[in-house]
């Protein structure tokens, strides 16, 4: 009769021999399995277990989990860089080992959800994964760095064990149009070498519309709809961080506005040092408070920036850096 047991002197030969990402994965995914006294005692002759304790008394749902690590992504804190060279081109940081090891445990957080939580809750933790590896697929290099070439392709997502599960819940929340577009999508980015087996498994968990739909856009010409997708979510994309960046200019200009004042005259104490990291700095709070004048359209920036001219007409490399912003236009 066959026994879970296992000959631990094999499993540590095997673990010597693991990559180390693959050694850290592994770890990780222990973290979901071992009890605290258990963690501890692993982890304890290698960190200060004092920086582990848990300031939160309660776990965190799926969904805000999977929302802290996006923001944590989106803020570089998983970013670690090194100089690559010719004998280290195909090894990985630190950080990115730790952030493949996480996305992959969220993941597989997400498909063991299915059929235990909400699927609207379950397809938006989902979707916050999946945007994050858009990004990386976009060429985006703020959220990890690769020595080499990059791509989701090396995060080592196990597509045939994750897709499945997002199958049913995408089913659950979707009408058939939007199926069948997302089914296509996410098969032809991340698992086409494995598309008609895909296929059929979204096909048997899909309802008939959505079943329909499916099998007419993937079959016509899965290529066709595929790149139309794509192109889809590109636009989508540019124009959400065109949002987002158009909202964040606002916001910092609505900061600046109630100390107007003393950034004038932070630019001209800049612009006296005569120092060229110091001219980049105040053409940067010209062009902003340019901007924020004609924000309020109070028609006050021209006879500040005219006297600031006057007082500092003189310096040369300073009206060159005007002149490229189109700050001012005289020869």
């Amino acid at each position: 009769m066959e026994t879970n047991r296992i000959d631990r002197s094999k499993l540590r030969a095997v673990i010597s021999r693991l990559k180390r990402e693959w050694a850290c994965s592994m770890l990780v995914e222990a973290t979901d399995l071992l009890a605290d006294e258990q963690i501890l005692a692993l982890v304890r002759p290698y960190v200060d277990v004092s920086t582990l304790r848990s300031e939160a008394r309660t776990a965190k749902g799926l969904l805000a989990e999977v929302k802290a690590f996006d923001a944590a992504s989106r803020a570089r804190e998983y970013y670690e860089s090194f100089n690559v060279n010719s004998s280290n081109y195909m090894e990985s940081s630190g950080g990115t080992i730790a952030w493949c090891a996480e996305c992959r445990r969220l993941l597989d957080r997400c498909a063991g959800a299915e059929g235990s939580l909400d699927p609207s809750e379950v397809r938006q933790a989902f979707d916050v994964v999946f945007d994050l590896l858009d990004c990386i697929d976009e060429g985006n290099d703020d959220v990890i760095f690769f020595a080499d070439e990059g791509g989701s392709w090396q995060v080592g997502v196990e597509w045939k064990e994750i897709l499945p599960a997002w199958f049913k819940v995408l089913a659950a929340t979707a009408g058939s149009v939007e199926f069948a577009e997302r089914v296509v999508l996410l098969v032809g980015s991340h698992c086409n070498y494995d598309r008609d087996k895909m296929l059929s498994a979204a096909c048997e968990v899909a309802a008939p519309d959505q079943r329909k739909e499916l099998s007419l856009v993937a079959g016509t010409s899965f290529a066709a709809t595929y790149r139309q997708q794509m192109m889809a979510r590109r636009r989508r994309n540019e124009e959400r961080r065109a949002s987002e960046a158009e909202a964040a200019r606002r916001s910092y200009l609505d900061g600046i506005a109630s100390h107007e004042a003393a950034l004038w005259e932070k630019v001209d104490v800049l612009v006296t040092s005569k120092k060229p990291s110091a001219y980049d700095e105040a053409l940067r709070l010209l062009v902003d408070l340019r901007e924020l004048d004609s924000r309020k359209q109070a028609g006050l920036f021209q006879s500040r920036f005219d006297a600031l001219l006057t007082r500092h007409g003189a310096k040369p490399s300073f009206l060159w850096r005007l002149r490229n912003a189109g700050l001012i236009t005289t020869p």
